[in-house]
C-alpha cells in the first residue's frame, strides 16, 4: 500500500491528511536539512548555536516537507529559528503572495511570517499585510487572524479588511465558503461590501435554537436508550448500556449492532466491547474478512474498530497477529489491537512490523508499533525505535517513541528526551520535559519554556512543574 493510499484509508479514523500532489523528498536524518525538514530538536539546536541552516531552513518552509499537513505542527518551530538566525521575509512573503487556498500552496510560508512576526519580526507583519493584495490573500488574512486567536496578538487592521473586500465577490465567496470559521460577521460590521457578502452566504451567524437532546436516564428501557442516541449523548448512552447484561438487552444490544443507525452501532459495539462480551465476535470478524480483503464501507470501519479495542487481548491478539500482514481494515485493526494488548512473544512481530513501516513509510502503522513496543516494555527494542525517532519523517511519532523507550527502561531515553525539548511537536516537547534528566542544560531549556507565552499551556505547565 503506497503512503498517500494509506492515508487516505485512515481518514475515516479521525487521522485526518492534507492531501499532497507531489512525492516528498525528505533528506537523511544525519544531515541539517533531513533534521530540520523532520522538525527534530537536534537540527534547530544545531542551527541556533551555531547561527547556520538559513538555506535549509528556507528550503524547507517553501517546499512543506510534512506528512501530514493537518495534524503535523512546523510553524512555531520554523518561525522562531527564522528570527534566530535572522531569516530573510522576502522569499516568504513571494511564495505567499503567489499562494493557494485550496492546494495549500503558500499555507507553511504564510504560518512561518505569523510566528515570526509575534516574535517581534514587523517586516514579516508587513509582509502578511501586503500579501492581501495578492493571489494568496487568503492565506495571508488566515495568518494574521490565527495571530490574535492563538496568541492574542492583534495585527489584522480594518484597513487589511478594505483590502481584502478589494477583491472579486468570487474570490471573496469561495474563500467565505472555505474559511467560515474566520469572524466574519464580526469583520463585516466594519466593510459594507463584506457584510453584503456574508449576508448572502449565511455565515458565522447564529442558527436558530436547537430542540434540546434528550438526556438519558438509567431508567430507560435498552431500547429507547438506542433510539435516542446522537452526539453528544451518545458516549453516556454506551456508558449506561454498558451495564446491561441481562438477555433482553444483550439481544436488543446485538441487533443494533448489526442493523442499527451509525450512531445506534457505534454506542451497541462501544457498550458490548465494554462488557468484554464476545458473542458478537464472529460477527465483527466476518466483516473485516468479507470482501477479499477490502472490508466493510469506511464508515462502518470504525463501530467495528471500537468494539476490537474494547476487547481483552487474549480474545483480540489471535487475530491481529493473523491480520498484520494481511493490508486492508484487518491490517488496521490488526495494528491498534497491538498497540493495546501486545505482549512479549510479540516483540519480533512489532519489531518487524516497525522496520517495515520506516522503509515503506507507512507512518500509522510505525506510531502503532512505536506503541506496542512500549507496552511489552524490552530494552532489546531500543534499536528499532531509535531508528524509527531519527529517520520517520511523521513527526507524530516521536512523543511515542520516547514513552515507549521509558516503558522499556533504555539508556536511549535520557539523550532523546533531551532533544525532544526543542522539538516541533508539542507532545514531544511535553513529554521531554517530563522524561529529560535534571541536568542543567535541561533545567535552563526548561525555565525558558515555562516563561515563553508562546509556548503551548501544557509543555509550560510540565517545565514548570519540573523547573520548581
Amino acid at each position: 500500500m503506497s503512503a498517500q493510499r494509506e492515508y487516505a484509508s485512515r481518514v475515516p479514523l479521525g487521522h485526518a491528511c492534507f492531501a499532497v500532489d507531489r512525492q516528498l523528498t525528505i533528506a537523511p536524518p544525519n544531515g541539517l536539512l533531513g533534521q530540520l525538514q523532520r522538525g527534530l530538536g537536534r537540527g534547530y539546536r544545531a542551527a541556533a548555536k551555531a547561527g547556520i541552516g538559513k538555506d535549509e531552513l528556507l528550503r524547507c518552509v517553501l517546499d512543506d516537507p510534512r506528512v501530514d499537513r493537518q495534524l503535523e505542527e512546523r510553524d512555531a518551530y520554523y518561525g522562531g529559528l527564522a528570527v534566530l538566525l535572522g531569516l530573510d521575509v522576502e522569499p516568504l512573503a513571494a511564495a505567499l503572495r503567489t499562494g493557494d487556498l485550496a492546494t495549500g500552496r503558500g499555507a507553511l510560508a504564510a504560518d512561518t511570517l505569523r510566528e515570526m512576526a509575534v516574535r517581534g519580526r514587523n517586516d514579516a507583519r508587513n509582509a502578511l499585510r501586503d500579501a492581501l493584495d495578492g493571489r494568496g490573500w487568503p492565506l495571508a488574512l488566515c495568518a494574521l487572524e490565527e495571530a490574535d486567536a492563538l496568541y492574542g496578538h492583534r495585527l489584522l487592521a480594518v484597513a487589511d479588511l478594505h483590502r481584502v473586500a478589494a477583491h472579486p465577490d468570487s474570490e471573496i465567496r469561495d474563500t467565505v465558503s472555505w474559511e467560515g470559521a474566520l469572524p466574519w460577521s464580526r469583520w463585516a460590521k466594519h466593510v459594507p461590501k463584506l457584510a453584503r457578502l456574508v449576508a448572502t452566504l449565511d455565515v458565522d451567524v447564529p442558527s436558530a435554537p436547537r430542540t434540546p437532546v434528550r438526556k438519558p436516564d438509567t431508567a430507560m428501557s435498552t431500547a429507547e436508550l438506542l433510539r435516542m442516541v446522537e452526539p453528544p449523548n451518545d458516549v453516556r448512552i454506551a456508558r449506561i448500556l454498558a451495564q446491561r447484561r441481562d438477555a433482553r438487552s444483550l439481544s436488543a444490544l446485538e441487533v443494533a449492532a448489526r442493523h442499527g443507525s451509525h450512531d445506534a452501532r457505534l454506542a451497541a459495539l462501544r457498550a458490548l466491547g465494554a462488557q468484554g462480551y464476545r458473542g458478537l465476535l464472529p460477527y465483527v470478524v466476518e466483516q473485516l474478512e468479507s470482501k477479499a480483503g477490502d472490508g466493510p464501507p469506511f464508515r462502518s470501519l470504525p463501530p467495528l474498530l471500537r468494539y476490537l479495542d474494547s476487547l481483552p487481548g487474549d480474545a483480540t491478539l489471535p487475530l491481529a497477529r493473523r491480520w498484520l500482514a494481511s493490508g486492508g481494515p484487518r491490517s488496521i485493526a490488526a495494528e491498534r489491537v497491538l498497540a493495546s494488548h501486545a505482549r512479549a512473544e510479540d516483540r519480533a512481530l512489532a519489531e518487524d512490523a516497525l522496520a517495515g513501516a520506516l522503509d515503506d513509510e507507512r507512518h500509522f502503522r510505525a506510531c502503532d508499533m512505536a506503541q506496542a513496543l512500549g507496552r511489552i516494555g524490552d530494552p532489546r527494542s531500543t534499536a528499532g525505535l531509535v531508528a524509527a525517532y531519527e529517520r520517520s519523517a511523521y513527526s507524530w511519532i516521536r512523543p511515542r517513541v520516547l514513552d515507549a523507550l521509558a516503558a522499556c527502561r533504555s539508556d536511549a531515553l535520557a539523550a532523546l528526551a533531551t532533544e525532544a525539548l526543542w522539538d516541533c511537536d508539542g507532545s514531544a516537547r511535553e513529554v521531554g520535559a517530563r522524561l529529560a534528566p535534571m541536568t542543567r542544560d535541561v533545567r535552563s531549556r526548561l525555565e525558558e519554556m515555562g516563561e515563553d507565552a508562546l509556548e503551548e499551556e501544557r509543555v509550560r505547565t510540565v517545565a514548570d512543574a519540573r523547573s520548581a
